[in-house]
């Protein structure tokens, strides 16, 4: 009878760590040929790999023996390997969001932005985007004037805010101020003038109308203009 010894190779994931291996049977019995079986001091499984790992491994293993060796009873070792996350921490700078303020009134908060630190597992922190962390000022049932308002935060689970810097915010809640409207001024739409061109031969006709009284002649005269071309849009 002999202890098993699991060999582990490779490396977990970059934030996580093995905390602990524990494999079944923990000892087996041997047989085979007397010299070769006398020889072994402990029974040593074949490699498991962990390499990237970011969970719990659990897989069942064959012993590594020599030729002329064998178990009874035992056809593989089951090996579990523990891996957890290496917590750590992290600060976030967040601008709180107001809510629950009335919609005729506007809200002044200072600081303008707030510190966060945040603690949990270290891969977990790494990939965390700032959107993920929501800092909110209630101002439900808050009027007119000048208040100390203590933060609220929502944070994705898993992780904890360990601080909060400063705990609570300075608001100076006014009225809105109405914005004039401004009346349009209705303009005159112009009118067009139409504008007719006419090309044409001017002939000028005398006529006798009458005798004056020396006996003299007086002409009438008359003009009378001929388009050479029709005006457009059949104008007179």
């Amino acid at each position: 009878e002999v202890v098993v010894r699991p060999r582990i190779e490779g490396s977990v994931a970059r934030g996580y760590w093995v905390r602990g291996v524990s494999h079944n049977p923990v000892t087996v019995m041997l047989v085979g040929d007397p010299e070769v079986v006398s020889q072994i001091t402990f029974a040593e499984t074949l490699p498991l790999d962990i390499t990237g790992a970011t969970g719990d491994v659990v897989e069942r293993i064959a012993l590594d023996l020599p030729e002329g060796a064998s178990t009874v009873g035992v056809q593989g070792v089951l090996i579990t390997v523990t891996v957890s996350a290496q917590q750590g921490s992290r600060t976030i700078v967040r601008r709180p969001t107001v809510r629950g303020l009335s919609t005729d009134l506007t809200a002044q908060i200072s600081p303008e932005t707030v510190e966060l630190t945040l603690v949990g597992p270290l891969p977990r922190l790494e990939a965390l985007a700032e959107q993920e962390v929501f800092v909110y000022v209630e101002l439900v049932d808050k009027g007119v004037g000048q208040h100390d308002v203590d933060l609220t935060y929502l944070v994705p689970e898993g992780l904890e805010v360990s601080s909060v810097l400063p705990p609570s915010v300075d608001v100076v809640i006014a009225r809105v101020t109405p914005t004039p409207t401004a009346t349009p001024t209705r303009r005159p739409t112009p009118t067009a003038t139409p504008t007719l061109d006419v090309t044409g031969t001017l002939t000028m006709t005398p006529v006798v109308t009458g005798v004056m009284p020396t006996g003299t002649i007086a002409p009438e005269l008359r003009i009378t203009l001929t388009p050479t071309t029709a005006p457009a849009g059949g104008g007179e």
